[in-house]
């Protein structure tokens, strides 16, 4: 069974008022990805604030805030916290480069067999979409469909 993960850009107030039946990507600025759940995102969070990646605590504590959830958990929306969105929209590319080496270490991407020939476009492109949210002053939300 696959997870379809998409990244959004609004605001609280519209993701709250948004009929799920739709797909976020028909009217927001939308990041189509697969598998980049909660969990890895976490694990990015972590990273981007230091903390200790074998604190297993620590790591879950950082699993984003659901807002949104039908259907018994196969549709869940996230929103992902500040330190997430400027963390990427401010990085270099050395930092960038450092930061992918240590996210694809991780044993989520291990797992499922991700190389850093994966991993770099996706954080180019995450890195981008964030750049344009924090442009735009809105925030970003996580839509994963299982």
């Amino acid at each position: 069974m696959g997870i379809l993960t998409d990244f959004f850009v609004a605001t609280r107030e519209e993701v709250e008022n948004f009929d799920f039946t739709e797909m976020p990507r028909e009217r927001f600025p939308t990041l189509q990805t697969k598998g980049l759940d909660p969990v890895k995102m976490a694990t990015l969070h972590t990273i981007l604030v230091g903390a200790d990646l074998d604190d297993v605590e620590s790591v879950v504590a950082r699993i984003p805030e659901p807002i949104h959830e039908e259907e018994d958990g196969e549709l869940v929306v996230f929103a992902l916290p500040e330190a997430i969105v400027h963390g990427l929209a401010d990085l270099d590319d050395n930092e960038a480069s450092r930061l992918a080496e240590r996210w694809v270490a991780t044993e989520e991407f291990k797992m499922e067999g991700w190389t850093r020939a994966d991993i770099d476009p996706v954080l180019s492109e995450l890195r981008t979409f964030m750049e344009e949210a924090v442009r735009s002053e809105k925030d970003v939300f996580l839509w994963v469909c299982v």
